[in-house]
């Protein structure tokens, strides 16, 4: 069994909310539920006392800075999405491009190729002149396009990497501020008390009888489920 008990490991994770850095959180409670910690020796413990329940006007900061975050996320993917789409569109017009690139440099290649075609016109008194120039005209027109889709393309590239690491930073932004409303939320804190109480009950030999369980509003959760689930 692991050293710190299930209430102090949920304390240390509420005191964390606000003084630890995210990548040394020890659990995400929404995304990744509560773990067992690793083990630690009870000197480096969280105190065993809960922290008291934020006031009323801490915990609408806190839910206020929750829809900050989540709407900053939502317009952050958003413009992500935006973002492959316009690159998406742009690589197929350069695939369009090139494809009419092909078709006019075989067009020259077909004209230079037929000198046959060009004495036996000269000889019936026939106008000769190739439209050479207007085919160049057009494959250097053609290499313009490709030249300023490839700089599209590429500008989109570095913007989508500037926006997944946005979108990255924001999730775990959204993350800090969920763990900081969970944490001052009275019911959460009243669920650490209870993890306490059965933890002790649970060291003491009493798993089998956890008197005062059937009261605790999980328990009577787990209960109506269970009687659902057993209904026909």
């Amino acid at each position: 069994m692991p050293s710190m008990k299930p209430g102090d490991f949920a304390r240390s994770l509420s005191a964390s909310s606000a003084a630890t850095p995210p990548a040394n959180r020890l659990s995400d409670p929404v995304d990744g539920g509560f773990h067992e910690p690793t083990r630690q020796s009870p000197l480096h413990a969280a105190p065993s006392s809960s922290p008291p329940p934020a006031s009323p006007e801490q915990t609408a900061a806190l839910r206020d800075a929750l829809r900050a975050a989540i709407e900053a996320l939502t317009e952050e993917k958003q413009r992500h999405d935006d973002l492959t789409q316009a690159q998406d569109r742009c690589r197929g017009e350069r695939r369009e491009v090139e494809l009419a690139l092909a078709d006019t440099r075989d067009r020259l290649d077909a004209l230079q190729r037929d000198s046959r075609a060009v004495a036996y016109g000269y000889l019936r008194g026939e106008d000769t002149r190739l439209p050479l120039g207007e085919i160049e005209a057009k494959l250097a027109l053609h290499r313009d396009e490709l030249s300023r889709l490839d700089e599209i393309d590429r500008a989109l590239s570095s913007e989508l990497a500037r926006c997944e690491e946005r979108l990255r930073d924001g999730e775990r932004k959204r993350r800090q501020a969920v763990s900081d409303v969970l944490a001052a939320d009275s019911a959460f804190l009243a669920l650490i008390a209870e993890l306490d109480h059965a933890w002790a009950r649970l060291r003491s030999g009493q798993g089998g009888n956890l008197s005062g369980w059937e009261d605790c509003p999980v328990a009577r959760s787990d209960a109506r489920a269970n009687a659902g689930r057993a209904a026909p």
